[in-house]
């Protein structure tokens, strides 16, 4: 039972990098929808920031050694957990980089390219 922040911030601390990209993954999916045409770079800047902050937060509240089971054991955290979350960050970002250069070549853009990445690197 949660009774306090501290006890909050210790269930929800450790999901911190997953929550971060739901929310993260949710607004691309809505800029999406409602950007113009003129402005859809921006969505490639949003999940490049999305990825750095996820990043972030991985390398802050690294668990060194420290196994941590989560969610009644459906969720294990530890130091090779973190390692794997920041190596497919950094493949995600490199496609990223390489599928715009791709789009604009071809004259295109799929924004819901990021959406499903983004959905795709939660899990």
């Amino acid at each position: 039972m949660i009774q306090s922040w501290s006890d909050l911030w210790s269930v929800l601390g450790p999901i911190l990098p997953e929550v971060a990209m739901l929310i993260a993954a949710l607004t691309l999916m809505m800029m999406e929808a409602f950007v113009s045409d003129r402005n859809r770079h921006w969505l490639f800047v949003f999940a490049m920031a999305s990825l750095l902050g996820v990043a972030f937060i991985v390398t802050m509240d690294f668990s060194y050694g420290a196994q941590q089971r989560l969610l009644d054991g459906m969720m294990v955290r530890d130091a090779l957990a973190d390692v794997l979350k920041l190596f497919m960050l950094l493949c995600t970002a490199i496609v990223f980089v390489y599928a715009r250069h791709y789009f604009s070549m071809r004259r295109q853009f799929f924004g819901n390219f990021y959406v499903l990445s983004l959905f795709a690197v939660l899990g």
